[in-house]
């Protein structure tokens, strides 16, 4: 089951908003995986939308090739998944990523 969908955002354009309640620790879902051929597939919705806190309720977590998007903290249903962008994995330079959405 999808853990979060996408809407207008207060922060910015469109962001990632969580469709239940979502425990601190969960896995919220893939943000980007490098084992894709084209840039286009390599980032869900929740790559493209997940926007930037200071105080963010999520990380990013590397795994191989592939990123996911992690609750750090309790999420309430409908509440705004973020992350902070200045802690994104040093994997993300690696992979050549040049910006997160």
């Amino acid at each position: 089951m999808v853990k979060y969908k996408v809407k207008k955002s207060k922060i910015h354009g469109k962001g990632v908003f969580s469709k239940k309640l979502i425990g601190a620790g969960e896995t919220i879902g893939l943000t980007v995986d490098m084992n894709k051929k084209s840039a286009d597939k390599r980032y869900g919705s929740l790559g493209h939308y997940t926007n930037h806190s200071m105080k963010p309720n999520a990380v990013v977590v590397p795994y191989g090739a592939k990123m996911y998007v992690v609750a750090t903290k309790p999420i309430k249903c409908n509440t705004e998944i973020t992350a902070d962008y200045r802690k994104l994995p040093k994997a993300f330079s690696r992979m050549n990523v040049t910006k997160f959405k």
